[in-house]
């Protein structure tokens, strides 16, 4: 069982990880496909972001990490 103020700094975290995701997937997204550039590397960044927002943030809002 996670105290609460640990759960509030991971939905910080969470959601910190998931506004960094959503800003890679506006920016580097169009702009890696538009130059013929890497896609699949600026994909990678935003589903590894986005993991580990996800689990950031569901292990907040349940109190536990597993």
């Amino acid at each position: 069982m996670l105290g609460r103020s640990v759960r509030i700094a991971f939905v910080a975290i969470g959601a910190g990880f998931l506004a960094v995701s959503v800003f890679l997937a506006v920016r580097l997204g169009p702009a890696a496909a538009a130059s013929g550039g890497p896609v699949g590397g600026a994909a990678i960044a935003i589903v590894v972001s986005a993991g580990f927002g996800l689990f950031f943030l569901v292990s907040g809002i349940k109190g536990t990490v597993e």
